[in-house]
């Protein structure tokens, strides 16, 4: 009954928090160095990452012979399968051991006559309902559970002193040990391990301390065994994991190690529970145990620490993964020049962990693809490319670590280039086919070549990044890459871009965009790489000829704009912007004139038009009813002036066509704005034109709707008081009637 309390109580205090879609952790922190590719399999789910534990279910299924598997593949020498060792020790119950067993472990066990070995196994499989946390949820029978576990920890310790087997005796107390810990028996545990004898320490020794380390009260003495338990015993390393308490000093758990090795395990630990800078720890644990595959892994963690601390904002303006971006502040201001100051700051400390590598004398591979990465990190182009090939000659293509030092040759290569002459290389084209799944190499490369001025190159490899998502089902999952501009302001959660489209709308100049368009139109023959780079922008033709032409609108120059839009494909039309459109709710639908017609406003023009509206027939049709207003020799102009005004009101925010301005509208978009935001905001094109069909006109009435709706209420009320008052309180629906006396 007192655990279904605690277990109310719990539940009364849980609760949930819901969001919208921001990105964050995993999705935008960059890394180029795989750790699958490094020497330090076995700590997967402890390498650097924004989740709290490294996702190893992600990665590809190692072969790895699970511990206890190997001392016993040891013990029967090296003469039975692990398949076999697997079925006898976890499988077969012990009513089917016998000799003539089917199961080679079995078998090998009674034809070497290793009755102790076998007995062993028989009794280990008795304890298994011991070795877990008793639960009685009505606690009727704890007390006679308990007996039964202490009967069975006495009978352990009978079996290791009667054995002359010393690995048999060491199993032994280990399933003491454990049976002693799931019984509640803490100060048993204890006493037996202290009788256990630590000379050639193997996985056994490392169980039974995993136990020893999680029921000691003195927690540097804790934090001494739980490095030990993490360095040594790989399947201990989760559960151990959380039992070191950071806020004890480390020199007080050094006082409980004896050896270098000792030693060098406890700096390694604490570096891997450190979030921030380890490098004094690393510097310690390759100077007590250099060899150790430890020091490889937390060398990775580090560096993998500095490529999210340095190239996430570098090339994504996000903070790094774990820092968090608070979206939600609105209020939040966004300072590249704040950013960077932070990316130089830990750029300087990359550059002494370089330092310390190139320190120290050894003949690692491992370790010279990490001074690789940190010398382009650090900007040392010309010194990384010189350890790539140094790293070729030593490495094949098969090679695991070869595919990530092709990438840092790649990145290397784009980033020392003089700028406004950056170009794609012929062997970074080749690394770029040969990696053109992994996104966050494809984006590196994008942002190195726009940070040197190659913005049309840039522009390609952006419509690549997250295309690979539009090709599968499998990547359609894979998260897409997000980034900001370093043009942002403040926060929002529409503060990024997640694909080449909106980004190149909303940075690029129309003479930009028109050089994308001119490569895509360059073909070569017989290259691939320049079929993959293109295929996406050469099948959304039509939709930058349509952006191009919407930058123009933006400029008001019309006949540019026109001359682009009468370049779209006519079906383009249909499937964007018509009541047919595919890839919206229907909202960005050219389905009313906007010449006569306003949203939310009750029809007052006679609609002496009709015309099927596009970008282009809309273009075509301002500059041809601007050509008639300006025509001193029109009888009309007034009118002419006041449905060219009603066009350009029409494609602001509040307008039925805003789609001639913007591909998207919400309430939390932030700067960088297009350059027409003024104009997409305060409709100042309409207000002018309004103006001057209040000139021309001679009704007094529909000068008086000319002012109005030029929003100039405080002419209006000097020059007509009587219609400023009418129309303030009838508005739009006095419309119709002040219109008409312009006949």
């Amino acid at each position: 009954m007192k655990k279904l309390i605690v277990y109310i109580l719990l539940l009364a205090n849980s609760f949930s928090f819901a969001c919208g879609f921001y990105p964050y952790g995993e999705d935008i922190r960059m890394q180029f160095l795989d750790s699958n590719h490094f020497n330090c399999q076995l700590f997967d789910g402890f390498h650097y990452s924004a989740n709290y534990y490294y996702n190893a279910s992600s990665l590809k299924e190692q072969l790895i012979i699970e511990p206890n598997d190997k001392l016993w593949y040891e013990y029967c020498k090296k003469k039975v399968p692990i398949d076999a060792i697997i079925e006898a020790v976890y499988k077969i119950p012990i009513q089917n051991f016998s000799q003539k067993s089917g199961n080679k472990m079995i078998a090998f066990l009674y034809q070497q006559k290793d009755f102790e070995a076998i007995n062993y196994l028989k009794f280990a499989k008795s304890c298994e309902i011991a070795n877990m946390f008793y639960s009685d949820p009505w606690e009727r029978t704890e007390t006679i559970e308990i007996k039964i576990i202490k009967n069975k920890v006495n009978d352990a310790l009978k079996f290791a002193e009667k054995t002359n087997n010393l690995e048999l005796k060491l199993r032994y107390k280990f399933l003491a040990i454990r049976m002693a810990f799931y019984g509640g028996l803490s100060k048993d545990v204890i006493r037996i391990y202290n009788t256990i004898t630590n000379n050639n320490l193997n996985s056994i020794n490392y169980w039974s301390m995993y136990f020893r380390a999680i029921v000691e009260p003195d927690k540097a003495l804790q934090n001494f065994f739980t490095s030990q338990v993490f360095a040594n015993a790989t399947d201990k390393r989760f559960p151990v994991y959380s039992f070191y308490n950071k806020e004890v000093p480390i020199t007080e758990v050094l006082k409980h190690a004896k050896t270098k090795p000792e030693k060098a395990n406890v700096y390694a630990f604490a570096a891997t529970k450190k979030h921030d800078r380890a490098l004094e720890y690393i510097k310690k644990a390759f100077e007590l145990n250099p060899e150790s595959d430890f020091n490889i892994f937390i060398l990775l963690r580090e560096l993998n620490k500095i490529e999210d601390w340095v190239l996430t904002p570098y090339y994504t303006n996000f903070n790094p993964s774990i820092s968090g971006n608070d979206y939600w502040n609105e209020n939040r201001i966004f300072s590249y020049q704040a950013l960077e100051k932070r990316i130089n700051n830990d750029r300087k400390y990359a550059n002494e962990l370089l330092l310390f590598l190139n320190s120290i004398n050894l003949n690692n591979v491992q370790i010279e693809v990490c001074k690789a990465q940190l010398s382009f990190i650090t900007k040392k182009y010309d010194k990384s490319l010189n350890l790539v090939h140094l790293l070729e000659k030593k490495l094949t293509s098969t090679d695991s670590l070869f595919k990530d030092v092709q990438i840092i040759k790649a990145l290397s290569l784009t980033a020392n280039q003089q700028n406004n002459k950056a170009i794609i290389t012929q062997e970074v084209q080749s690394i770029l086919l040969k990696n053109k799944k992994n996104k966050k190499f494809l984006f590196a490369i994008a942002r190195e070549l726009e940070y040197l001025g190659n913005t049309t190159d840039a522009a390609f490899l952006f419509s690549k990044v997250n295309d690979i998502n539009r090709n599968s089902y499998y990547d359609s999952y894979q998260p897409n890459i997000s980034w900001k501009s370093r043009k942002h302001k403040r926060g929002s959660y529409r503060d990024y871009f997640y694909d080449y489209f909106g980004y190149v709308d909303i940075l690029y100049t129309p003479k930009q965009v028109e050089n994308i368009i001119k490569k895509a139109e360059i073909t070569k023959t017989n290259c691939h790489f320049e079929e993959w780079l293109k295929s996406r922008i050469i099948n959304e033709k039509s939709r930058l000829f349509d952006l191009l032409g919407t930058k123009y609108i933006r400029q008001n120059n019309l006949n540019k704009a026109l001359e682009f839009f009468k370049k779209v494909d006519k079906k383009y039309w249909n499937d964007y912007y018509s009541n047919w459109n595919i890839y919206s709710n229907g909202s960005n639908s050219f389905d009313k004139n906007p010449f006569f017609e306003f949203n939310y406003t009750p029809d007052f023009i006679k609609n002496k038009e009709t015309f099927y509206v596009t970008k282009t027939s809309y273009t075509r049709k301002l500059i041809e009813y601007l050509n008639k207003a300006n025509n001193t020799k029109e009888k009309n102009r007034d009118y002419y002036y006041f449905i060219v005004a009603n066009g350009y009101k029409n494609m602001t925010i509040s307008g039925n066509s805003w789609m001639m301005r913007r591909y998207s509208v919400s309430a939390y978009d932030v700067e960088p704005f297009p350059e027409d935001e003024a104009e997409f905001q305060n409709s100042l094109l309409s207000k002018k034109y309004y103006r001057l069909a209040y000139k021309h006109a001679k009704a007094k009435k529909f000068k008086a709707l000319c002012l109005w709706l030029a929003e100039d209420y405080k002419k209006l009320k000097q020059v007509q008081e009587d219609e400023y008052y009418e129309l303030s309180n009838k508005n739009c629906y006095a419309f119709e009637d002040y219109f008409n006396t312009r006949r």
